[in-house]
């Protein structure tokens, strides 16, 4: 390789690098510091202190306690997203606050954080009780769901004649509708001596 080759080399790679460097996207670079994470777990229930609205625009900043969940508040690529999120800080741009969130990881310490003054509000999908209604203030429902009854017990046999058939793989043939309504629980009624599990903090 002469010296003329080797000049031309090396401007073509000077000018092949700046190319790659300028294509990268620097993302990371320029995001906030992570929010703070709160790990402690059964907190005590602990009285509310006495702050409204007035205060909080004192301060300047909005503080929500929330857990880190896919509707309620996370991260995607860099960038804040979920519903409540969103509808939070369309609130504090209104107001004319800055919003700050706290994630806690222990969702039974979140009324606990709460009332301890650690947040101004606690945003998640919750359902009022009448244990926790006598802790904290409830905002309107943002949306409702019904509870609904998953259940499996008996074979698609015992649903009557005709059912597996109807129920296995494949296109669906024009075969008259299965009445399997006899087996499913329509009626609380229905559960009378029958032995039901919930998860400990199901309202």
């Amino acid at each position: 390789m002469n010296i003329r080759s080797a000049r031309l080399a090396a401007v073509i790679l000077l000018g092949v690098i700046p190319t790659f460097t300028a294509c990268h996207r620097w993302a990371y670079a320029e995001l906030e510091p992570v929010d703070p994470i709160d790990r402690r777990s059964n907190l005590p229930m602990v009285a509310p202190i006495n702050r409204d609205l007035a205060d909080i625009k004192q301060r300047g900043t909005l503080t929500v306690v929330a857990p880190y969940n896919s509707t309620t508040y996370f991260i995607y690529r860099g960038e804040a997203l979920g519903y409540e999120y969103e509808l939070l800080q369309s609130f504090a741009k209104s107001q004319g606050l800055d919003l700050k969130m706290v994630v806690v990881a222990d969702s039974k310490s979140l009324f606990s954080t709460l009332n301890s003054g650690e947040g101004d509000i606690a945003a998640n999908r919750i359902v009022p009780t009448p244990e926790n209604e006598t802790n904290v203030s409830f905002t309107r429902a943002l949306y409702r769901t019904e509870p609904v009854l998953v259940q499996q017990d008996e074979p698609p046999a015992e649903a009557g004649k005709g059912t597996e058939k109807a129920m296995a793989p494949g296109p669906a043939d024009q075969l008259p509708e299965v009445d399997i309504q006899a087996r499913l629980i329509t009626r609380p009624a229905q559960l009378a001596g029958q032995t039901v599990t919930l998860p400990q903090q199901s309202p």
